[in-house]
């Protein structure tokens, strides 16, 4: 078994195993936060996580038969051949234990503060905008504003406008003759279980409308 770990240094599977994690590690936490910002698909992270734990095994056979050194790649020489280095005596020493450090200080740091909070759900509101009062006495004016509103507050996600030809129907089963006022809307309101009434008025300003 000595003799086994002995070779394993020698011919620097461990140095090699340590680095292979920390760039594997680096990568997938990298990835855990691009890839939801780019709308990557959800089997792309998994595929990153099952190609570093397939490429394990394959790294150590790489690292037991071939040597990186300034020469470029070469088969290990014989156990023979080479001096087994200290432990730790050597460079690479160094920088898998940097790479490793910068592993777990990006793993802490994205885990801290690059995880979106959780985003409150904004409940459904219902809204029945009413007729304005509309004090210009210019025809223009009558029904032009609310339809507007009406098809600009449907475009939020959480606000549901009420139909206001259904509610003229309504008001007028409810009470013949009253007009889809502030006092009408507030009738139909309360029958249909509408959360917020919209009312108003339009009137001439200087030379503008308010």
């Amino acid at each position: 078994m000595r003799r086994f770990i002995r070779e394993l240094r020698r011919r620097e599977v461990f140095r090699t195993a340590g680095l292979y994690v920390g760039v594997c590690w680096i990568v997938i936490e990298v990835s855990s936060v691009l890839l939801p910002t780019f709308e990557a698909p959800e089997w792309a992270m998994r595929a990153i996580i099952i190609a570093a734990f397939v490429g394990f095994p394959i790294m150590l056979v790489l690292a037991w038969v071939y040597d990186l050194s300034e020469a470029g790649v070469q088969v290990q020489a014989d156990s023979t051949d080479t001096i087994v280095p200290p432990l730790g005596s050597r460079r690479m020493d160094f920088i898998v234990i940097g790479l490793l450090s910068v592993a777990l200080v990006l793993s802490i740091y994205m885990n801290v503060t690059g995880r979106p909070g959780e985003v409150a759900e904004i409940p459904p509101t219902s809204i029945l905008i009413a007729d304005f009062d509309n004090e210009t006495g210019d025809p223009l004016f009558e029904g032009s504003l609310e339809q507007a509103l009406n098809i600009g507050i449907e475009g939020a996600s959480f606000i549901t406008a009420y139909s206001r030809p259904t509610a003229r129907e309504l008001i007028e089963t409810i009470s013949p003759g009253t007009p889809l006022n502030a006092e009408g809307a507030r009738l139909v309101a309360v029958r249909e279980g509408i959360k917020l009434v919209m009312s108003g008025s339009i009137a001439e300003d200087g030379g503008g409308i308010a």
